[in-house]
């Protein structure tokens, strides 16, 4: 029989049980903050899409000059990211280990006769549907802890709040098992793919051919009648620019000009790029440079770094990408050099902070060199072997977005009472 529900009066929650309670934040958990004053080797703990993670302090990345002043917290904290809501992907989460985090972050100890666990579920919930976005109150997009102590809430029973949470945890699991693997499935046709760009591009697709050392690392042994040479000896090579300040209305969400970036459509399948999200006013394009069609570009900073397309469109490219001009080798070719290109760039970069390929960089690249007839049916024959790859890529991450999907429906149904966790 279905139980009885009621409106919580709260708009992201919706109906909820008869017997559930309406209550605030402030009355269920309460913030600490303990200060660690010199550190000592503790573990960092930081807060991921993942969840909260012990951080790997040899992975690189941005570092603070010394983690003394970092907040101890403990397991069963929960920890929310209360400021910058609007850009930050993951505004809460379970704490499972001792350790050290930023101060930043505001440290949650639940009261008792409440279930953190099952209010890690609600609170990511909220998160996921961006409501402390739309709930901040300042530019900084963030929340006090006042604010977030007089927002409204629900209840169940200690109980039940432990049984929704045993629930779920076992049905996230299993969901989580099959992501993992399904993410793992798409990263081995990302590396297949690579691996035939890179073989194509190198060593050709004709059979039985003399073989001689390039003397280039990533390029190794090539058919002996074939050359290798720099991009900037085939190519001009250009950069971008960008109008400064980033979003001044004066230079941008015109319609005069498309504003290409690279980066909007790396996620994107195929080598095109054929229409653009923002459109810059006509002083904007003054302020940036201005690409024609069919035109190749390939984004040199960032974590699309090494991505290469070919624009069908005219318009205009920022400074996180560059253009090829005067190209003297077959531009789908040279599409394809860059693509079997893109991680070992991307490991050549690291180190360097922000990575970025400048100018001087990329016209020092190697490209091997077949002949031009050559060079067309190697593009030729990497469209067709790759658009089979890229349809199982796509077909995988549809079924990741389904199950990423069905996973956020099943919290929210369950933590919201809606549907009852079987007996």
């Amino acid at each position: 029989m279905a139980r009885e529900m009621k409106d919580s009066g709260i708009p992201w929650i919706g109906d909820i049980p008869e017997s559930w309670k309406i209550q605030r934040y402030k009355h269920i958990m309460h913030k600490e903050k303990s200060l660690c004053e010199h550190y000592n080797g503790e573990d960092i703990i930081s807060l991921t899409m993942n969840g909260v993670i012990i951080r790997d302090l040899d992975a690189g990345g941005k570092m603070p000059t010394t983690f003394d002043g970092y907040q101890f917290v403990e397991p069963e904290d929960l920890l929310l990211c209360l400021f910058d809501i609007d850009v930050t992907p993951r505004c809460v989460g379970l704490v499972k280990n001792y350790g050290l985090t930023s101060p930043a972050y505001s440290r949650f100890k639940v009261h008792d006769g409440y279930y953190n666990a099952y209010y890690d579920y609600l609170l990511r919930m909220i998160d996921d549907r961006k409501i402390f976005v739309h709930l901040s109150k300042n530019l900084r997009s963030s929340l006090t802890e006042s604010d977030f102590g007089v927002l409204p809430t629900i209840a169940p029973s200690y109980d039940e709040q432990k049984k929704i949470a045993a629930f779920l945890d076992a049905e996230c699991s299993c969901i989580d098992s099959v992501i993992d693997q399904t993410r793992a499935s798409i990263e081995e046709y990302k590396k297949l793919k690579q691996a035939v760009i890179t073989q194509a591009v190198t060593k050709g697709i004709r059979p039985d051919r003399q073989m001689k050392d390039s003397g280039v690392d990533w390029i190794g042994k090539i058919p002996s009648d074939w050359d290798y040479t720099t991009i900037g000896r085939v190519s001009t090579v250009v950069r971008g620019g960008s109008p400064r300040p980033a979003g001044d209305p004066r230079y941008f969400n015109g319609s005069f000009m498309p504003w290409i970036t690279v980066a909007e459509v790396t996620n994107s399948h195929g080598k095109y790029i054929t229409s653009t999200a923002t459109c810059l006013t006509e002083e904007g394009s003054k302020r940036s440079r201005v690409i024609e069609e069919n035109t190749l570009l390939l984004s040199n900073s960032g974590a699309t770094l090494g991505v290469p397309k070919i624009t069908l469109i005219k318009g205009c490219i920022n400074d996180g990408s560059v253009a090829f001009y005067d190209l003297l080798v077959d531009m789908n070719y040279l599409l394809y050099v860059f693509e079997g290109r893109t991680l070992e760039l991307r490991k050549q970069m690291q180190g360097y902070g922000q990575p970025n390929l400048n100018t001087t960089i990329i016209k020092g690249l190697y490209v091997p060199l077949p002949s031009k007839d050559e060079q067309i049916e190697i593009a030729s024959y990497l469209d067709s072997v790759c658009i089979d790859i890229e349809e199982l890529i796509l077909k995988k991450e549809q079924l990741l977005s389904s199950l990423e999907s069905h996973k956020k429906s099943l919290i929210y149904e369950y933590v919201t009472g809606k549907k009852e966790v079987p007996a």
